[in-house]
């Protein structure tokens, strides 16, 4: 983190220099949409660098295979000396800083900018509007300090974006960009200027339009120009005087025909922008700071005694909100958000097992709508589990903005069907914390009972034993290779069985009309409740009982041992030096499996147990993937583990602020790691649990820990906690 000061609510650097590392980690966005932390200013021809995201946004690499879009550069405005239509003068910068405001997620750039014998004072600040998620603002002030005279202000939006598709196989690069949007118009405005894009395939209108206000110590002509590679602009020139300061607003409307009818994005998008500029940016930026006010009050989690970790933590929590378009119910957040178009933008089980817990204690309808994009994807899901040739529902491993499958690995895509339980446990999380009913009827049920049919289409059964077996499974430890009777995966495989049964019989009694209409819309017939009931009963869990430890599948304990040391010298993942082939037939670990399922489960398993899992299979995992930090710290705190427990939470909370695998820059933020950082703190080493309707506390704070204090919304009341080394309380707020 050496180019990088942490300072309560905002982070800083002083390095000028353009870098992946630091845009990706001064990403800024409202979950609608957010750019990486490139500059205003930069002209640099970087088409796939300069990355603005929108969720959602989604054209097709090739047949079947789709890409999150990089949209057009709208953030476009700098200064420059003299007149604006002679861009051969040549400068320098110095005195740079830039800072990230986690408060408000106001992104800044101050410099001194030197051309010949003249100086300016630039600072040029930027939002994303939580409050209006279709709004966008950057201010440019300038000063001179040592001089009078001409200068020149251009604004623009730059339509030559593009991608640069990274491969699946994380050993390969590519070196291929990729154009996703048609131009159909770009076109001068009163006050600025409008382009109107197309995606090529999925045919996902864009309308972009700014419109510029100066100070009133600005007197300025305009003039307008659209260059052949895709660029509009417009140029204001004015006179400047020594010592004072001048201010050039740019006001950014956007919209897509994924909010409304195509034909109307134009209009809407002037209009917005119209009722921008009657605003005005002090009015636009108070909105927003006053929404971001309202999630903090409930998100943050304030940390006495350690700045630098409390800094780390609202950096976590700032990204998480600024990756999730909380009202969209046909969106989930990608393994890199929208940070990056990493994994083409895909959505995983990141989702639910290690960001939703987050969102379900601070903002419920984000998590509500998180989980109706996988209601609103189950068509796919059940064409996804006929083509798979079973029964049901069954979530596909990777998948975009209409659920299809999108991986192109077949061991893992055909394999890591535990997502398909990671999903209905997801439901059953969201409903059991927030004791919304209507909520299971109208989505979960379903869910429940359609991939229960999955499951019980899935496992094989032996007459000879007279036992199922689930064949060809590969569970979250990716470097188990393709296994038999994965752990974690038939525990949850079971656990979905029960929340289907669990939930017809309660349906039965309290909504019996609604679980006749559910019956009649699936086509399910109750005597299939039979062969759930019989797998239940005949499905081993492959324990070992002399050392109290649950064994990760059947092959795990042949596999070869590694002297993981001769190998593994730093964070770097070992693939890079290993195959997969070879790696999956030593006996390490990707990331946490059975340590994984533990913490999902707490309740269900003895201290003994989850000790000898520590001490069993700790040891041997790489980390190589960035989901395995943050649950090792939870697990650890919660066993007591602290020394451990300190030094992973440190790994993930850092994760991409102190760059410890190696490509924040290239890759963008590790998002679940943001919430299985969360994860850590909240239900590890603050210790909170909520069972059978009980609020519990059993608190371990790491030793630079003084005070711990934060907000959960459990069944519909705001708790408030605060936690010391010695003692906690908790009020019901609300």
């Amino acid at each position: 983190m050496g180019q990088l000061k942490l300072n309560d609510f905002s982070i800083t650097a002083i390095d000028p220099k353009q870098s992946d590392y630091l845009e990706s980690i001064f990403y800024h966005g409202n979950g609608y949409m957010g750019a990486r932390g490139f500059a205003c200013e930069d002209t640099s021809i970087r088409p796939h660098q300069k990355g603005i995201y929108m969720a959602g946004m989604f054209d097709f690499l090739k047949d079947g295979i789709t890409d999150m879009v990089n949209t057009p550069d709208f953030l476009g405005l700098r200064v420059l000396f003299g007149n604006g239509d002679k861009e051969n003068g040549s400068f320098t910068i110095s005195d740079f800083s830039q800072s990230l405001d986690l408060h408000d997620g106001v992104f800044s750039r101050e410099y001194l900018m030197q051309g010949g014998d003249q100086t300016l004072h630039v600072r040029i600040s930027r939002f994303f509007s939580l409050h209006d998620v279709h709004v966008v603002g950057v201010r440019l002030e300038i000063t001179p300090t040592n001089f009078s005279g001409l200068v020149s202000c251009i604004a623009s939006i730059d339509t030559i974006s593009c991608n640069l598709p990274v491969n699946d196989d994380q050993v390969k690069k590519n070196n291929q960009c990729v154009n996703y949007m048609d131009i159909l118009f770009k076109t001068p405005l009163e006050k600025g200027c409008l382009a109107v894009l197309e995606t090529k395939s999925t045919k996902i209108g864009l309308a972009e339009a700014f419109a510029i206000q100066c100070s009133s110590n600005i007197s300025h002509t305009s003039t307008y120009y659209s260059d052949s590679d895709g660029r509009i602009s417009r140029i204001d020139t004015f006179n400047v005087h020594k010592g004072e300061t001048y201010c050039i607003d740019k006001l950014i409307s956007v919209f897509t025909s994924r909010d409304i009818d195509k034909p109307l994005i134009k209009n809407y998008t002037i209009e917005k922008l119209n009722a921008c500029c009657e605003k005005g940016y002090e009015r636009l930026l108070e909105e927003n700071r006053s929404e971001w006010k309202n999630r903090w009050e409930t998100a943050d989690i304030e940390i006495s005694g350690d700045p630098k970790a409390q800094c780390g933590v609202r950096y976590n929590i700032f990204q998480l909100i600024c990756n999730n378009s909380q009202d969209d119910d046909h969106v989930s957040i990608g393994a890199r958000g929208l940070t990056h178009p990493r994994y083409k933008g895909c959505y995983f089980w990141d989702t639910e097992i290690f960001m939703l817990p987050f969102f379900i204690h601070t903002n419920p309808t984000a998590a509500k709508n998180l989980l109706k994009y996988r209601y609103n994807s189950l068509p796919s899901a059940r064409e996804h589990s006929r083509r798979m040739n079973t029964s049901g529902a069954r979530f596909p491993w990777m998948t975009s903005f209409d659920g299809s499958e999108q991986c192109e690995s077949w061991d893992t895509g055909a394999c890591e069907m535990h997502i398909t339980c990671d999903v209905a446990y997801a439901f059953d999380h969201y409903i059991r914390v927030s004791g919304d009913l209507s909520f299971l009827y109208d989505y979960a049920a379903e869910v429940y009972i359609e991939t229960a049919r999955f499951w019980a289409s899935r496992f094989t059964y032996d007459p000879d034993k007279d036992r199922y077996n689930l064949l060809f499974t590969k569970g979250p430890d990716e470097y188990c290779g393709v296994t038999h009777n994965n752990t974690y995966t038939i525990y949850l495989s079971i656990y979905n069985f029960q929340l289907a049964l669990l939930t017809t019989e309660h349906m039965k009694k309290a909504c019996p009309a609604c679980l006749d209409e559910l019956y009649r819309k699936i086509g399910f017939d109750s005597d299939e409740i039979e062969k759930w009931l019989d797998i239940i009963k005949k499905t081993e869990i492959n324990y070992d009982d002399s050392k109290k430890l649950f064994i990760e599948d059947d092959t795990f304990m042949l596999l070869e041992p590694l002297k993981i040391s001769d190998y593994k010298k730093d964070n770097t993942p070992l693939y890079h030096q290993i195959c997969f082939d070879r790696l999956q037939r030593y006996r390490v670990l990707k990331q946490a499996d059975v340590i994984l399922l533990m913490t999902l489960f707490p309740s269900h398993f003895t201290d003994e147990q989850k000790n000898a899992a520590w001490e069993f299979y700790e040891p041997l995992t790489l980390h190589d993937s960035t989901l395995s930090f943050g649950t090792h710290a939870l697990l650890g705190a919660q066993i007591n583990k602290m020394d451990k427990a300190w030094d992973y939470l440190t790994k993930s909370l850092y994760l991409d602020l102190d760059n410890i695998m190696g490509n924040t820059g290239s890759e963008g933020l590790h998002v679940a790691s943001l919430g299985a950082t969360w994860q850590a703190v909240i239900l590890g080493f603050a210790g909170v649990s909520f069972s059978n309707g009980v609020i519990d506390v059993n608190p371990r704070l790491p030793e630079t820990w003084d005070h711990l204090k934060f907000t959960l919304l459990i069944q519909g009341k705001k708790v408030s906690f605060s936690i010391n080394k010695d003692n906690w309380d908790m009020k019901i707020l609300e």
